[in-house]
């Protein structure tokens, strides 16, 4: 029998995967909700590459409207839902805030779970927006792509950070 650790990890996912799924997706990293989480209006747009995944939205804590305010040393999860196109064993996560003519690099995590082609995941994701990001207006560009260096979502978001 498994350890009482194990068991509560198992437990923690099918608990998050009911709380989150709203069209049956897979939750994958599920991780407790920052509340509210909301559907992140408009529909974030494609950007840069070409997408191979059905995409269907995102959620972010606090924000159902771009652009999304966000504040410095407060966490947040950002959660793209998606429907793969191509079956992938990897899933690397990139995040970045872009503004005027900075980036910041929020790094990367990579997720090793099979997703498979037609069925549809959701990746749940905290970040901590740093201080010395205060008073910036730009786009979170989010992009998932698999081990084979195909991006299956790439999609952008206009956001401030809040002085």
């Amino acid at each position: 029998m498994g350890s009482p650790n194990k068991f509560t990890g198992l437990l923690r996912v099918f608990l998050m995967a009911a709380l989150f799924s709203g069209e049956d997706a897979t939750v994958i990293h599920p991780v407790n909700p920052i509340w509210p989480l909301g559907i992140v209006d408009p529909t974030p747009t494609r950007c840069q590459y070409s997408e191979t995944a059905t995409f269907a939205y995102i959620e972010l804590t606090n924000c159902t409207q771009q652009p999304c305010l966000i504040s410095t040393a407060a966490t947040y999860q950002i959660s793209p839902t998606f429907t793969p196109g191509y079956t992938a064993n990897t899933m690397t996560y990139y995040l970045y805030l872009n503004y005027g003519t900075g980036s910041h690099n929020f790094g990367t995590m990579s997720f090793t779970e099979e997703y498979l082609a037609g069925n549809q995941y959701k990746i749940v994701r905290e970040i901590l927006i740093p201080s010395e990001l205060r008073g910036r207006s730009g786009y979170f560009l989010l992009m998932l792509v698999d081990s084979t260096a195909l991006i299956h979502i790439s999609r952008c978001f206009n956001a401030t950070v809040a002085h």
